[in-house]
This record gives C-alpha cells, structure tokens and sequence, in this order.
C-alpha cells in the first residue's frame, strides 16, 4: 500500500513540478505566453480545525464523535513564489483514539505534525479572476506520537489491572486462579505509557518519523487579501508504532505489515500580511515582443488594429475601440451609441431626422445625394456659408421654431429649414404661415432632393386653394416654445456625457459657445417633468428657455399660454397654487425630500440640534436598522435641489443629498420620473 502510494505521490510531482525532475536541462519548447503572471511574493498567516482520522492496525470499534475525540488544529506560515505556487510552514496538533473490543486493545494518542508544503492551484489552467480554485498539495514533515492506552482503574487509591475472561468480563485477576478478584469496568482513562509498559520487548522505540503529506482541496477567494481553504490532508508516515501494536507482536497483538497514517480533515482561514501590488507580466526577452501592449488596452501590438487608443477606452479583440451602431463613431466619442442602423450621422455620431433639431450639422464631411429622387420641397429659414456662423439673436430666432433642421448643401453652405413636402405648394403654404410669426423676414422656398435649388416657383392658384382649406391658426403672441438647456460649452466635452439623450440639439454660435437643448414643448408643465429628468441624469445646470416670437423671453413672463411659472414647494401650499394659477391637480404619490442623513446608532446631539433648527423634520428607521433623517417634501424636482443647496451650507450637513418617495416608500429618481410622466 505504502509503495503504491509513494510511487502515485511521484508521479504527481513530476506532473505538476516538472522544474523539480532532471528534464530541465532538455530542450525548451517554443515560447508560449504564460497564463501566470509574476507576483509579489506576500507572506500570509493561517489558521484552521478539523479533526483526524486514524489508519493504522487497531480497529476502532467504539463510534465516538471525531469533534470530540479526534478533533486538532493547525496554523500556517506562508508565501507565494509565483502565481500558481504557495509553500506552507505547517503546524498541527491533535488527538486520535482507537478501541477494538475483539482483542482488547486500545490507545490514544496526541498527535504533533510539522513540515513544509507545496500547494498548487491550477492558474496555468483558469481563469485568473476565479473565486474558486483546487488545490493540490504535497509536502515532507516530521510527526511527534505519545500513545497511551487504558489498561488499568483505580478503585479506593488502589490500581487494579484488566484482566479479560472468556465471558468478556474484566476481572482484577487472571482467568483460572482459585478467585475471581474483582469485577471490573473500563474508566476510559488512558493513563498507562505503552512504550514504557514494554509489552511485545521493542524496548524505547522513537516516538517521532517521517510523514508524506498529500491533499486535494478546494480554495475561496474572499477578496484580495483573505481567503478560505477546505483541504483534506493523508499523511503517510513512515512508522508501524503510532498505536503501540505492529507486526513485531504476537498473538491478539500481531499487526498487519503497513505503516500507522492519518487523515486530518479540516478548514483554515488565510490572511496576507500585507497587500500585494498587481500581477505584471514577466520580463522575458524570448517574449516581449508578443506581450508589448504600448497603449494599455489589454491587446499586445503584434494583435492590435488600432494603436494608440487612448486610456480606458474599451476595445474589441483587435484593439479598436467598441463602435456599437457600426456608424464610425466609436462608444468613447459618440453622442447616440444605438444610431439607426444606416442612418446618416453628424460630427456626434447622432443620426440626422426632419422631427429633430440637429442645428450643428455645418462644419462635417460632405454627405452623399441621397438616391430616392422625389423632390422634398422645405422652407429655408437662412443659410450660411463655410466659415460663418449665425449670431445669438439669429440663434433665438431658429430655435423659435418647431421642426428646424440644418444640413449642408453642396457646396458647404450651412442651410436652416423646416418641413418636408411634395410638393412646392404646400411648402409655400407653410411658408405664408411662418412669415406670419414676423420672426425671420427673408423665407425662401426651396427644393432639397434631388438637388437644392432657391428659385421655386409654385402655382399661386393652387397656393390660394390650400390657404382657403387652412383652419385658423392660434394667435402669433400666444406662440411659445420651451426647450431645456443642458449647458453651454467653449470646447467639446471630453466625455460622452450626452450619450443617453436621445434628441439633443446642438448648435454653435458666433459667440464661439455650443450650447446644447434637449425636447421642444407647447407646454410648460411637460418642460418641467423634461427638465427634472435631465437633473435625475446628473446634468445639474439644466434649466428651462422659453422663445416666444423670435426672441428668448424670461421663463416668468409668458402669462399667455395660459400657464405660469410655478415652483411647488411645501406640501401644504400645493393645492392652493395649483387653483390659483389654473394647473390640473398632482396626479401622482411622488415627493422630494432632502434627506440629512442615516445613522446606525442614533442621530448624534449636535446632528439633531441643526435639525431641529431647520424645522419639517421627518424621522423613521428602515429596513437596514438606519435611522433616516430627512426634510421638506416637494412635487417638484427642482425645489428640493434649491433646499438642499442651502442645507449644504452647513459643513455639518454637507452630504445631504435629494431622494425621491413614492408616499412612504423610498424609489430610485429615475422612477419617479417616470411615474410623474406618465400621470400627465
């Protein structure tokens, strides 16, 4: 048995240790890029229990439970040479016991092991960011024995020894005297030393060896400093005397041939004692070539499509940074990632549509004619050529209407337009309608596929046909246009910050600023649920414009819509302001709060002095066991953001920040969001 396992232990070695056989000094392969990286060897300390189980010439016929009798302990010493490789310094210590009421023998044993492992986790194979990996581990150690066994009581200060009769019961005398002594019972004291009792003549025989130690186990990464392992151990020593019988006895104490071996069964907890700097590659002349990566993307030159690829930008296979739509703006610099499959694109990577304002399309490449050659006929509400740029009261003028597009014609010109008709004289219709507003005087009709032409002439009797079939249209003073600006900005934001607005209007004036608007709405309430959105989306300059015939007019002062601006605040005053400025009645559950706090052992003495200044303070514990602390409770947003910037005024409150309540229940902002729009 013990050959068999010996030569299975060598094996292994040379299969998972091949550097430890002598075909080192053969001809190395082709290089290849290892899997596991160089690593800074840490120290690490470890503790675990178990218990061990007993493999030698005593059967254990007397079920105990191992925790009891056979449990032991170990602590550990550690470091990892390399990636896949720890070494452990071993220390254990335990109790076995073994009773075989056949033959009356018995002994109990404290067990001592102490040597060096090698453990080895398979990262040439996995995947180095596992939490789980095996374990196998082979090592050499000494192991320390004292077995002791039970062969005598002591009754009224006398010892009395076993004395086992046919019947199977323990007398005081031998079997066959003229008197049956005294009736005895085990004690289960093992208090007799067998190595001194001398029984089979072996004399003093060591009471230490020589051990082979081989586990298979599992390893969990808790983090990167502590983990847990399960790793039952066999160890193999090299002694027949670890339970006192062996194959030098005679009789009931003959033993089999094989030596005395352990089983501990156990699990240990690891911690470094300091923390490890990241894995990097190894320096290998024969390989660097292939594991050079000068950009940092994680794909190595010789694989890389796309060097330079600037840092933290994510990257396919071949190293190109990720383009999601396939429209050749990639993630990184792209303000629309989900662009129609096909659809044109401006310098953004935004796809270009008649029902969005995309008014920067002036400064790109020159698109291709499209090839359906219906003719489109469109109102030109100005154009500009290369190089030029409107000036701000041009600008407020545009955005004053609904629809404007922009896009280039072919020799460069910046054209500003509306609508999309079959024919010229419904655009001319379209036309008399907006000259009407009084915003831009100088309207043209126009001709945009299959080529842009400026001198349109329709048929005015037709003209006059579709004017007689017009409805009346609204008032021109009561022709208000709110839009929500984002931010305004010298030089393009570095990072895609405007990724997840899905109508974003940008243009760039002659003031050198591109501002940036999102939506186009009739009503302000709808411009107010928008704008509360884009603050959810963390754009915190967000704020509502209002144009009004041509001109950008101050956000209280379009009374003609029929519409005020209003800011709900308190709860207590939103029923009156709604009636009193003519707005429907809240619909929703949904209430701002700024909340102060959230304390696990209480709100401190001062914490809870500034609060009680502030008044309207609300206080309940939640499912964490936190104390929650908040104030206000507003319909709107924006109000709850205006108090907050007061409340972090106070450095005591510095971290107050807005959260959103479905009545009683706490919801993310962007659901409350949501729920308020669609109560509209």
């Amino acid at each position: 048995m013990n050959k068999v396992l010996s030569s299975a232990a060598i094996l292994a070695i040379n299969f998972f240790f091949p550097f430890l056989s002598s075909g080192q000094d053969s001809v190395p392969p082709t290089p290849v890029i290892p899997r596991s990286y160089k690593v800074t060897p840490v120290p690490s300390i470890g503790f675990g229990t178990g218990y061990f189980s007993y493999l030698g010439d005593i059967k254990n016929e007397v079920k105990t439970l191992p925790f009891i009798n056979h449990f032991a302990y170990r602590f550990t010493l550690s470091y990892n040479p390399v990636s896949y490789l720890h070494v452990y310094l071993n220390g254990m210590r335990g109790k076995v016991r073994a009773d075989e009421t056949t033959r009356h023998l018995n002994f109990e044993s404290r067990i001592v092991f102490g040597g060096l492992s090698a453990v080895y986790n398979f990262d040439h194979f996995l995947k180095p960011e596992r939490k789980l990996s095996p374990l196998f581990s082979i090592g050499v150690e000494f192991t320390d024995f004292r077995a002791k066994g039970d062969l005598s009581t002591e009754i009224n200060d006398t010892a009395y020894s076993y004395y086992y009769w046919n019947d199977g019961s323990i007398h005081s005398v031998p079997q066959g005297l003229s008197t049956n002594g005294k009736i005895l019972s085990r004690d289960n004291t093992y208090e007799t030393d067998l190595r001194d009792a001398d029984i089979d003549g072996l004399g003093k025989y060591p009471q230490t060896a020589m051990a082979l130690p081989i586990g298979i186990g599992l390893r969990y990464k808790i983090n990167e400093r502590m983990r847990l392992e399960l790793m039952p151990v066999f160890h193999l020593t090299f002694t027949d005397l670890a339970d006192n019988v062996s194959g030098k006895g005679s009789g009931t104490r003959k033993g089999n041939s094989g030596n005395d071996n352990f089983l501990f069964t156990g699990i240990s907890f690891h911690y470094d004692l300091i923390k490890a700097p990241p894995p990097v590659p190894p320096v290998d002349s024969a390989l660097l070539a292939l594991l050079e990566d000068e950009d940092k993307d994680g794909v190595v030159n010789s694989k890389d499509l796309c060097p330079g690829t600037p840092v933290g930008v994510s990257v396919d296979t071949t190293g190109c940074p990720i383009d999601t739509d396939k429209d050749g703006y990639p993630d990184y610099i792209d303000h629309e990632i989900h662009s129609p499959p096909g659809a044109t694109v401006d310098e953004f990577g935004v796809a270009i549509k008649d029902t969005i304002n995309y008014l920067t399309y002036y400064d790109t490449v020159k698109k291709a004619v499209p090839e359906d050659t219906t003719p489109v006929f469109r109102v030109q509400l100005a154009a500009f050529p290369p190089g030029t740029n409107p000036s701000a009261d041009i600008v407020d003028k545009l955005l004053s209407y609904e629809g404007v597009v922009s896009d280039n014609a072919s020799d460069g010109t910046t054209v500003y337009m509306v609508g999309n008709f079959p024919n010229p004289e419904e655009a001319e219709v379209e036309r008399i309608h907006l000259l009407e507003k009084g915003i831009l005087p100088d309207l043209k009709l126009i001709q945009w596929v299959p080529v842009y032409k400026t001198d349109i002439v329709p048929d005015s009797a037709k003209v006059a046909q579709l004017l007689n079939k017009q409805p009346e249209i609204s008032p021109v003073e009561e022709d208000v246009l709110f839009r929500v600006q984002l931010g305004a900005f010298r030089f393009k934001p570095r990072f895609n910050i405007f990724g997840k607005v899905g109508d974003l209007v940008t243009f760039k004036g002659d003031d050198g600023l591109t501002r940036y608007y999102t939506g186009e709405f009739k009503n302000y309430d709808k411009a107010v649920i928008h704008r509360d959105e884009m603050l959810g989306e963390g754009f915190k300059g967000a704020f509502i414009v209002v144009y009004k015939a041509g001109k950008r007019i101050p956000v209280g002062s379009y009374g003609s819509t029929g519409t005020s601006n209003i800011i709900v605040t308190e709860e207590s005053t939103v029923k009156n302001q709604v009636k009193s400025n003519g707005l429907e009645e809240v619909k929703h559950n949904i209430r701002f709060k700024v909340q102060l706090g959230a304390f696990k052992q209480g709100v401190p003495p001062q914490v809870q002095e500034k609060c009680n200044k502030l008044g309207n303070i609300n206080t309940f514990v939640n499912a964490e066991g936190f104390t929650v602390v908040t104030t206000g409770s507003f319909t709107n947003y924006r109000s709850a953001v205006d108090l907050k910037e007061e409340i972090i005024k106070d450095p005591l409150l510095k971290n107050a920040f807005v959260a959103a309540y479905d009545g009683d229940k706490p919801i993310l902002l962007k659901e409350a969001f949501k729920i308020i729009r669609e109560s509209k």
